[in-house]
Parts: structure tokens; C-alpha cells; sequence
């Protein structure tokens, strides 16, 4: 009898020493099938949180452009994305090139956002690619946001097309339909791969101080001429800049 207990204690031992080969491998199986399965949802979990938080960003830049116009007898501000913008959209008043970068044009008032402790991160996409050690911007001095100057800086009783602009920018009230007036959106360009995009798309906000996601597809369409050659170039006078301004 009591050999049998030994027995049967030593054989017990054994079975509470470890796994096998097979057990092991076929749990190994099951994490492998539960990642596949949960990666993609996070994945989409992350790429909802970077749009919402870039949704975040664009409404505080439209509070500080409505803000600036406050103090400004009700003025859009002026200032420039790309250096190449002025002073072919947008000049000074003795014709000179607009210099100033929109972020710092408003500075002062998203400085004022209660709760904002980091000025220069509203500025920066959260769904901005990497590319080559930057951010697919082609300008050192610019933000990942871009500000539509080519209708948002001049005097609408004067061009009824993007065109040249002199300070001050638009009042508020010369703005035909603020709710389809595209004031600022994610930076893209008609020619980059679609890989390149924010956010499978891209986040615009509108005069009226909300913001809303714009598909690739949308986008492209709206933003493009075809020419004959086959090549796209952006337009400026298409519907995705000139809604609602007129």
C-alpha cells in the first residue's frame, strides 16, 4: 500500500512539473490567433484616437482665429502657410510679401485657450507622417495645419475668386455661409500617395467653428484639376476653397 501512494505522489509531481511540447505549442496557437484577431481593432483604436485628438486641434485653432477676429474689428487673420503663397494670394498693403506664418498670427490668442499648457502642440497633427526625418511639409517654418488665405485674406466686395489680398483680412459677416467655408484643414497635396494622409483623409474646420472628416476620395475631387497630360495640380478656384465664401 504504501508503495502505491509513493507511487501515485511521484507520477502526481510529475504532471504538476511543467507543460509538454504540444501543450505549449498549441497555447502558442491561441495567442497567435487572439493577436491577429485584436491588433486590427487596435490599430483602428489608434487611428481613431490620433483623428479625434487632431479634431481637437482644429477646433482650438478656429477658436483662436474666431478670437483673433474679436479683437480685430472682426478680421480673419492674414498670414501664409507656404512661402509661395505671397505674394501671389496674399500681400501687404504696399504690395510687399506677407512674411508671417499663420501659427504665429494667432499665437497670442491660442495662448489665451484656457487649459492649453503646450502652445506649439496644436499645431502639430497627431496623424502627421514621418517621412525622411520630417513631416512632409515643405516649408521649416509652417505647421501641419493649412490655412485657406486665398479666400480667408481679402475683401470679398473686391475678388469673388481667391486672388491678391490686402490687410485687413474678411469680417466674419462678409462670409456668405460659414458652415460650408473652409477656414483650415489638415496639410495634404493632390499628388501625394494616399499612404501620406493623416487620417485616411483629412480633418477641415469651417468658419463657423466646427470641424468634420474629409475622405481621400472627397478630397481629391474637390481639389484637383486634371490636365491633359494626365497630371493633377491643385486648384484653387474649385469648390473644396471657395464654398460658402461668396
Amino acid at each position: 500500500m504504501n508503495d502505491k501512494l509513493a507511487s501515485t505522489s511521484v507520477t502526481g509531481n510529475r504532471r504538476r512539473g511543467g507543460f509538454t511540447l504540444i501543450e505549449l505549442l498549441v497555447v502558442i496557437a491561441i495567442i497567435g490567433i487572439l493577436a491577429a484577431m485584436l491588433l486590427p481593432a487596435l490599430n483602428k483604436a489608434r487611428a481613431a484616437g490620433k483623428r479625434a485628438s487632431c479634431i481637437g486641434n482644429v477646433k482650438q485653432l478656429l477658436l483662436a482665429c474666431t478670437m483673433y477676429a474679436g479683437d480685430n474689428d472682426e478680421h480673419l487673420p492674414i498670414g501664409i502657410t507656404f512661402d509661395w503663397e505671397s505674394p501671389l494670394y496674399v500681400k501687404n498693403t504696399d504690395g510687399s510679401p506677407v512674411t508671417h506664418y499663420f501659427q504665429d498670427v494667432i499665437g497670442n490668442q491660442i495662448g489665451n485657450i484656457r487649459g492649453h499648457a503646450f502652445i506649439t502642440q496644436v499645431f502639430k497633427c497627431p496623424g502627421a507622417q514621418n517621412f525622411q526625418g520630417g513631416w512632409l511639409l515643405p516649408n521649416s517654418g509652417t505647421c501641419d495645419y493649412r490655412y485657406n488665405c486665398y479666400e480667408s485674406c481679402h475683401d470679398p466686395n473686391q475678388y469673388h475668386n481667391p486672388s491678391v489680398g490686402t490687410p485687413p483680412g474678411r469680417r466674419l459677416s462678409a462670409v456668405a455661409n460659414p458652415a460650408v467655408a473652409l477656414l483650415l484643414c489638415d496639410q495634404v497635396f493632390p499628388n501625394w500617395d494616399t499612404s501620406w494622409f493623416p487620417h485616411a483623409g483629412i480633418n477641415v474646420g469651417y468658419v463657423d467653428g466646427h470641424a468634420e472628416w474629409v475622405s481621400m476620395k472627397t478630397y481629391c475631387a474637390e481639389i484637383t484639376t486634371c490636365c491633359p497630360d494626365g497630371g493633377c495640380s491643385e486648384n484653387f478656384y474649385n469648390q473644396f476653397w471657395t464654398a460658402g465664401w461668396h
